[in-house]
């Protein structure tokens, strides 16, 4: 059977031709425990106030929003399955409970003191209520006095990452033995409100990518460009502007191959990179069959695309530098870069032994030292070089701030 435009006509048929039609498998009656709590104690307390729980609902925007017909949908098909005058779909902080859709009630949301919702929710398992004008506890609930329910039957809805977030519930102001049907068919329908939100959330993840993606090309550009002018600026002939760019391209392309946005198959999935990453990728070419060459020590650091640009374009033209006059030049000298965090600054230790500095790097004049330049004040920092017989080090400080900038 294919699907109308909006779905609805597919799923309404095989559900009914699941729960409409046949031979019911009885009208047990299914009803709580006598001791189950009234008001929460501390088990309770506590589901309802979990962190995370708390922020996928916040981050979803479930206590707040308007109605919605996805969900209406639904609730339409539960109030006509298990043939009661209310169906609720309810999303529960721990101070609330807010009805995403509703059919046969006209309040959007209530205190936890009018919530049967709430224990869907802390014990992530159904409640069936027959008639709780005469339970021992739940007779107490302010739902009962004010709202005239009496029948209650609720099924937990979870988010994307499994958390309870809400209820499914249909209710009556008659007591009612629930049947097996009944339930089967509201959890039916509580699973259909669960991919609603995992698909919601799939598309989100993917605009934060698609946008953190345009963010990112935008900021290689303005860097490509910038690169050019300078190069251009400072070259006297076609053939060294290729080459100066070249380097650089190079350089730039294996550090955004680490800083990228990949999914779930690519190399990384947190859109960020290690310091200690991006210094192997840049050194790597320069150092194969001598891994005595480089030293690298620190505890991990995280640079976002922003700061992990900056610190390529910076950390590339200390290599270059080091490959052209340095430490990477022979076969003697040796590279040590090293680093710690205090409360605020990232501070990094460049240091080149076994060759006395010369060229481009002790005159301090060129294309590459004015990239140096740029690229520290594009992070905020500082920058001390100390040149000498021994060769050379510097001295990187950065604030932690600038680490995080996407």
């Amino acid at each position: 059977m294919s699907l109308c435009p909006d779905g609805t006509s597919q799923v309404f048929v095989l559900i009914v031709a699941t729960y409409g039609l046949g031979t019911p498998q009885g009208d047990r009656h299914m009803n709580i425990p006598t001791d189950f709590p009234n008001s929460p104690v501390a088990e309770h307390a506590t589901t309802l106030a979990d962190t995370k729980r708390l922020s996928t609902l916040e981050k979803m925007g479930l206590m707040n929003s308007l109605p919605e017909e996805a969900f209406d949908r639904i609730t339409r098909m539960a109030q006509a399955m298990t043939g009661e005058p209310v169906s609720l779909l309810s999303f529960v902080d721990n101070q609330r409970q807010s009805f995403k859709s509703r059919q046969g009630f006209d309040v959007a949301e209530t205190p936890l003191t009018h919530s049967f919702c709430q224990y869907v929710v802390s014990s992530n398992a159904p409640l069936v209520v027959a008639d709780a004008t005469v339970h021992p506890t739940l007779r107490e609930n302010g739902a009962v006095k004010d709202y005239d329910v009496v029948a209650y039957l609720g099924v937990p809805v979870h988010g994307p990452e499994g958390e309870v977030l809400g209820s499914l519930c249909s209710i009556g102001n008659q007591p009612k033995n629930w049947s097996e049907r009944d339930l089967a068919a509201l959890e039916d329908l509580a699973n259909m409100v669960e991919t609603e939100l995992l698909l919601r959330r799939s598309l989100s993840d993917r605009e934060l990518v698609l946008e953190e993606l345009n963010h990112r090309i935008k900021n290689m550009f303005a860097v490509v460009g910038g690169l050019v002018r300078m190069t251009l600026r400072e070259s006297e002939s076609i053939e060294e502007v290729g080459e100066a760019l070249e380097m650089r391209m190079e350089a730039l392309a294996r550090a955004h191959n680490l800083i990228v946005p990949i999914s779930s198959g690519g190399q990384n999935t947190t859109g960020s990179v290690s310091l200690n990453d991006l210094l192997d990728t840049l050194v790597a070419p320069y150092v194969k069959g001598r891994p005595e060459k480089v030293a690298f020590t620190g505890a991990q650091v995280n640079l976002e695309s922003r700061s992990a640009t900056n610190f390529a374009l910076l950390l590339s033209e200390l290599v270059t530098n080091a490959v052209k006059y340095g430490a990477l030049a022979g076969d003697v000298g040796q590279l040590a870069v090293s680093w710690e965090q205090s409360d605020t600054h990232l501070h990094l230790h460049w240091t080149e032994r076994g060759v006395a500095a010369s060229g481009e790097s002790s005159k301090d004049i060129g294309f590459g030292s004015k990239l140096i330049r740029l690229s520290v004040l594009r992070l905020n920092g500082e920058l001390d070089q100390t040149f000498d017989a021994a060769g050379f080090s510097g001295r990187l400080t950065v604030p932690l701030a600038s680490l995080t900038e996407v």
